[in-house]
């Protein structure tokens, strides 16, 4: 979970994202939505468990 998408870049395999998937995703909002999205080699299985893909959350923190 992350306050901005730039921080999750990293865990994200862009290249396995259609550029309609992709566009859903950077639409953050005061509301996390959690994606499930494919996973770069790199990241750690302690992260995807079995699987290729992570589970990813972003949101927007407006001041009050």
């Amino acid at each position: 979970m992350a306050s901005d998408l730039r921080y999750l870049r990293p865990f994200i395999d862009e290249s396995r994202l259609t550029e309609k998937e992709w566009q859903s995703l950077v639409q953050v909002g005061a509301q996390a939505i959690t994606w499930v999205v494919p996973a770069k080699k790199s990241v750690p299985r302690y992260l995807t468990g079995h699987f290729d893909t992570i589970a990813v959350a972003a949101f927007v923190i407006y001041p009050q």
